[in-house]
């Protein structure tokens, strides 16, 4: 447990930062001290609670709460997504203590939307309890922090004047704004974009079919068609959608269908897209937890554009954003930071689409659709459209076996390649992070008196073996991304093969890369307790 003396001294520190526009990056380690001392997180929710009921709150304090807050439960999602016991319990505790605070009458509107904020920055889901919540409070109350209905229209143009005109940006300040707010609400925010007369406030209201809420999707569906009858969508929203559809759930998908019919029947033609030019893909390795970042240098107007996707194993595409408007010798010096801090090699478009398309069949399935910047990074990237594609484990490794010579596939070859992963982690710093993380590691391990090497080897007995297709297909999207990279020619063959004999009935215990991987498993669990 952090004291809470200490939490509001780090917080103080903390304000002094964030007001010059910085964070040092001690200070955001405390979302990981946070996160493995869950009691603290109660705690710094009870100290948010009561700053905001002072007579006079001091704001600063409060955005520094909030930012550690936030940071705590960035750290814990990763843990929820990795199926980790105490990071759901943590995050569970959390939700039940804020909705106590609630209820108990601690918290007004505008302290408890701050507070969601940091639950759905993180990625968060709020939960049906948090949802009614914070709708009663709506209810009871005038809300400082929403604008009244002849307001709103004044305070939208605004934005969209400070965001320059820019759609995604425009969205993005939008639906973090309104992002714990119930759906209805955000419903309300869409028509109100609808109905303005500014276009990039017209345009940005399609962002909102990708809310992580349903009833909001369809809300804004309904909307959508609507302003089409009355010819308020435009051609450049006609293409948006077009490209959003195949991204949503089939049950969603008539309802987008029907406002593109609408558009089609007043005469709406699909806007070109505006044509494109790819000067440079970078994708980082992939880490333990399946995620992969792609960074992609793109012509923007006379200036350059870093177009950024970050995707998920099993999740996802989990972001993507654009910075417009640079020169070439910041759009180098950003690539060179990369290249410099990260483990990344050189891709192509092809390997993007490819990536994308999977990513966005795996979105599919776990229900978290992508994020409004994938628009703008594919029309930048002159993709037009990128649909869901999946690619399984066994045509993933066939193709990549098929691409390796004759000669390398031999016995002898692949016991070379097979002992040559013991020293990967030599050559690839990303390996540091390919460990398990599962709820389950403790299950198994707590309470057993053995050494760390008897550990080891329980986890190859029983627990691996379930997981094999989880490494075999990690190594061989691993192999893909560095098959294009020049430079990696020998490596992506070996991690091809690799990939291969773990699927197979090779015992684990035979494969070092395998020992390795149950090694740092028992270092994370040691670490963690």
């Amino acid at each position: 447990m952090i004291p809470r003396t200490a939490l509001t001294q780090l917080a103080k520190l903390l304000a002094d930062d964030l007001s010059e526009g910085h964070v040092g990056g001690e200070l955001r380690n405390i979302g990981e001290a946070l996160a493995s001392a869950p009691g603290s997180i109660l705690d710094l929710l009870d100290l948010m609670a009561k700053e905001a009921r002072k007579k006079r709150p001091n704001q600063a304090l409060l955005d520094a709460f909030a930012f550690m807050l936030g940071q705590s439960l960035e750290v814990l999602r990763y843990g929820v997504e990795s199926n980790a016991t105490e990071a759901v319990e943590a995050v569970s505790a959390a939700r039940a203590h804020v909705r106590s605070l609630a209820l108990e009458g601690k918290l007004d509107t505008d302290i408890l939307l701050l507070m969601l904020r940091q639950f759905t920055g993180a990625k968060l889901e709020l939960g049906d309890d948090l949802q009614e919540v914070m709708a009663g409070l709506l209810d009871q109350e005038q809300v400082s922090a929403l604008p009244g209905a002849v307001e709103i229209g004044e305070v939208l143009a605004d934005m969209a004047r400070a965001c320059g005109g820019d759609v995604f940006a425009l969205y993005a300040e939008l639906a973090e704004q309104t992002s714990a707010l119930p759906e209805s609400h955000r419903a309300g925010i869409v028509a109100a974009l609808l109905a303005a007369p500014d276009p990039s406030l017209r345009e940005a209201a399609i962002g909102w079919l990708l809310d992580p809420g349903a009833a909001a999707r369809r809300d804004t569906a309904g909307l959508l068609q609507q302003a089409a009858a009355a010819g308020h969508v435009s051609a450049t929203m006609l293409r948006r959608m077009i490209a959003i559809r195949n991204w949503l759930p089939d049950d969603e998908r008539p309802a987008v269908d029907a406002v593109i019919r609408a558009c089609r029947q007043n005469g709406v033609d699909c806007a070109p897209s505006a044509a494109a030019l790819v000067r440079d893909v970078l994708a980082t390795a992939i880490d333990g937890s399946g995620a992969q970042s792609l960074f992609l240098m793109v012509k923007d107007g006379r200036r350059q554009a870093v177009a950024a996707l970050l995707l998920k194993r099993g999740i996802g595409v989990r972001d993507a954003w654009v910075n417009g408007g640079l020169g070439k010798a910041d759009a180098d010096m950003f690539l060179f930071q990369v290249e410099t801090q990260t483990d990344c090699y050189d891709g192509d478009i092809d390997h993007v689409r490819l990536l994308l398309g999977h990513a966005l069949a795996e979105a599919g399935k776990s229900g978290v659709l992508p994020p409004f910047g994938l628009v703008d990074v594919i029309e930048r990237a002159g993709l037009t459209t990128v649909n869901p594609e999946a690619i399984t484990l066994d045509s993933l490794l066939a193709g990549l076996l098929a691409d390796i010579p004759a000669e390398r596939r031999t016995p002898a070859m692949v016991a070379g390649a097979i002992n040559a992963s013991a020293a990967w982690e030599d050559y690839f710093p990303f390996m540091d992070s390919w460990f398990e993380d599962d709820g389950a590691i403790a299950e198994l391990l707590n309470g057993k008196r053995m050494s760390a090497k008897g550990r080891v080897a329980l986890l190859l007995d029983k627990y691996l073996p379930a997981r094999r297709a989880r490494w075999a297909e990690l190594l061989a999207w691993t192999a893909l991304t560095l098959r294009q990279d020049e430079s990696t020619e020998e490596d992506w063959m070996n991690f091809a093969l690799v990939a291969h004999e773990i699927l197979g009935d090779r015992p684990l215990a035979d494969i070092p890369v395998m020992t390795k991987i149950a090694g740092k498993t028992v270092e994370a669990w040691q670490s963690r307790r």
